[in-house]
């Protein structure tokens, strides 16, 4: 959220939990909600990765990645296969290789995602001086 003096406020940690947790309920914004929390495994880092690389998608792209709430059971092979378009492809002006490193975020087994955050931060860093 951006204040109204432009300041940026973050907000909603209402499903914040510690590392290394398995919730015993499902909870989280279903167009946001990864894999892993749906299925009541274990949330870590890469939980994180994955719902930032969902609102990244979503700034992007004004769309938002399908997840197991928001497709039907039969369809889950969408999520799981990653059979949804890239950033890229909704929007072709996105730098390529950004488009696949939010895609690279997006997989379906946390283990297949960046190894921690701090990966993530310093990519985002290289885009970002790319584009000054």
């Amino acid at each position: 959220m951006i204040s109204t003096n432009g300041k940026v406020k973050l907000i909603d940690f209402g499903q914040a939990c510690k590392m290394g947790v398995k919730k015993e309920r499902v909870q989280g914004t279903p167009d946001f909600i990864t894999p892993e929390q749906v299925k009541l495994s274990t949330v870590d880092e890469k939980t994180d990765i994955y719902s930032l690389a969902a609102s990244l998608y979503w700034t992007l792209t004004g769309k938002k990645v399908p997840t197991y709430f928001t497709v039907d059971k039969a369809d889950r092979d969408i999520v799981k296969m990653q059979k949804f378009p890239s950033p890229r492809d909704l929007r072709p002006e996105i730098h390529p290789d950004l488009s696949e490193f939010i895609m690279h975020c997006l997989r379906y087994n946390p283990g297949a995602r960046p190894d921690d955050m701090l990966i993530v931060l310093r990519e985002l860093e290289d885009f970002a001086r790319d584009l000054t």
